[in-house]
């Protein structure tokens, strides 16, 4: 079996993260040949690309909107490496036409990363992936229940549950700096792992720290992630920001982080199955999160985590505050649920579903 994993790009994103981490486990655990096809020319200083262990990454060099040429590039790509298997992931999945109709020989895969709906936002996109997946020249697999009621109400079909996963985490295959320490003095640490973009909904999740801070001078908050697709908003959201309220760049590794935070805090107002939770679930660090895709089914509230009970900005303030309320044990006791949590978020299991779903 000759695997190919086809997506955007490597840069910083829980799908890129999760496409990295599969292909090391399938290359170095499994002996199976796994490459990495890149549509876009990145910056390989940010992102996963550096992450890779004896994985081969292509960059096909697509220009931006549509282009012909990539499609018969990757075709070319497929044909002449001869992979068996091609794993799509994000916006590559509709550019799998031209491959998927010719290559009849070989398994085409996709991933689909967040709700149905939303990922194929366009109507030509829509139209494209219900084609592949109807004709069965696709197999579509989700990453959360709520993300599979989706795609089965999106194309009236059915689709396979794979649960995305990481390797344990190692602070010696770090480079970052171990942020923020967990302090002895009484401090509250939060990190907000997201880039700047409407959906991750930061204006309200900065109000409520704004908020926050005003009444525990002990609480911090820490923005880590990119501003380059919306700057302006960002620019809107910077009068949020003060001595507790943070914003603090791009890292390439934010558990070095989250192992030093009490909290991880999630305000969007769509997800799939966020890849920042079980990242923070392997070190031990609480998620705080609001009711949408896959955090409904990774967190139970009060056991590994909590969900407000809505996407409202009151809603989500109590349960920062009651979380700031909890005694320090009642908040040990939490975080040993999240490293428990963890077993069921493996990279190897998680691989080895994927290889079921390869050889089937």
């Amino acid at each position: 079996m000759k695997v190919l994993q086809v997506l955007p790009s490597l840069q910083n994103g829980g799908a890129e993260k999760f496409v990295c981490e599969l292909a090391n486990e399938l290359v170095n655990e499994f002996n199976i040949s796994c490459d990495i096809s890149i549509m876009y020319d990145t910056d390989s200083s940010v992102g996963f690309k550096n992450h890779l262990k004896n994985v081969n990454c292509i960059c096909l060099h697509k220009k931006k909107g549509f282009d012909i040429g990539y499609l018969f590039r990757l075709y070319r790509l497929i044909k002449k490496n001869k992979y068996t298997v091609v794993h799509a992931h994000l916006t590559a999945i509709t550019y799998l036409i031209l491959s998927a109709i010719l290559l009849r020989n070989v398994k085409f895969i996709a991933t689909i990363h967040s709700d149905a709906y939303f990922e194929a936002s366009h109507k030509v996109d829509k139209f494209i992936r219900r084609v592949l997946f109807r004709t069965k020249r696709v197999t579509p697999i989700t990453i959360s229940e709520k993300s599979n009621k989706s795609f089965k109400e999106c194309y009236s079909v059915d689709a396979r549950i794979i649960y995305n996963g990481i390797s344990p985490y190692d602070s010696s295959d770090s480079s970052e700096s171990d942020g923020q320490s967990k302090s002895s003095s009484g401090d509250l640490i939060f990190i907000h792992p997201a880039s700047c973009q409407p959906v991750k909904n930061q204006k309200m999740l900065l109000s409520v720290f704004q908020k926050i801070t005003q009444k525990y001078s002990n609480v911090y908050l820490y923005w880590f992630g990119s501003t380059f697709h919306h700057s302006e908003l960002f620019s809107q959201l910077s009068v949020y920001f003060s001595d507790n309220v943070k914003y603090c760049g791009c890292v390439n590794d934010i558990r070095s982080y989250l192992c030093k935070a009490h909290a991880i805090c999630l305000s969007s107002i769509i997800e799939g199955m966020p890849m920042v939770i079980i990242e923070a679930f392997s070190v031990g660090c609480i998620p705080l999160v609001t009711p949408v895709g896959g955090c409904l089914d990774m967190i139970v509230t009060g056991k590994n985590g909590f969900i407000s009970p809505s996407l409202d900005e009151n809603d989500y303030y109590e349960m920062i505050e009651h979380f700031i309320t909890l005694q320090g044990h009642e908040r040990r006791n939490i975080s040993e649920q999240c490293l428990d949590s963890f077993k069921n978020y493996s990279i190897r299991k998680s691989a080895e579903s994927y290889i079921s779903a390869y050889l089937s």
